[in-house]
């Protein structure tokens, strides 16, 4: 079982099924993921964007501290009925929208403005998938004015950063680099 760790839901349990390669964000990462944030923005004002969704973790830890809506992507069918059961579980599917998708297409086809949105990328580490969504971001024809991505990524890899975004932050937990950026406008 996942915990909130923050926020109006905190304490509260997340179902996580035990699916190969899922490897939840601990809770010590989330909250520092979160204290960073929530030290710099105003979560309310942010659209977030959990992409490999998995367990939601950090989605639903988004909303209950503050973040206005959360977008789940998740591609495998198990994981995104296990989001949908968990959004009304905690009782915030309201404020939820979810796509059965792969994280890369679902990023290609965004056509809608995306000001103000907060990216959280953890997909599985070591498979050069932040690399892959930092790359579309840059290359997309949408307004990403104002805003953010988190990066959760193996300490081992190697993101080269594109020059539209500026790196706010970076931490290192263990064997886990976060990687805080803002888009430049």
């Amino acid at each position: 079982m996942i915990r909130i760790s923050g926020g109006f839901l905190k304490g509260k349990k997340i179902r996580a099924p035990n699916i190969s390669p899922l490897r939840p964000t601990l809770e010590k990462t989330r909250s520092a993921i979160f204290d960073t944030l929530v030290s710099r923005f105003q979560l309310k004002d942010y659209c977030v964007i959990d992409l490999f969704a998995g367990s939601g973790a950090l989605g639903f830890e988004a909303l209950s501290r503050g973040a206005a809506k959360a977008v789940f992507i998740e591609n495998n069918k198990k994981l995104f009925s296990g989001l949908k059961n968990t959004a009304e579980e905690l009782k915030v599917g309201e404020f939820c929208t979810f796509f059965l998708s792969d994280a890369l297409n679902w990023i290609q086809d965004l056509s809608v403005n995306a000001s103000k949105s907060l990216f959280l990328v953890d997909p599985p580490y070591k498979s050069n998938l932040s690399q892959k969504v930092l790359e579309l971001l840059a290359h997309n024809k949408i307004d990403l004015t104002n805003s953010l991505v988190v990066i959760e990524e193996s300490k081992r890899s190697e993101i080269d950063i594109p020059e539209c975004f500026l790196v706010i932050k970076q931490k290192i937990f263990g064997d886990t680099q976060l990687y805080f950026l803002e888009f430049k406008i």
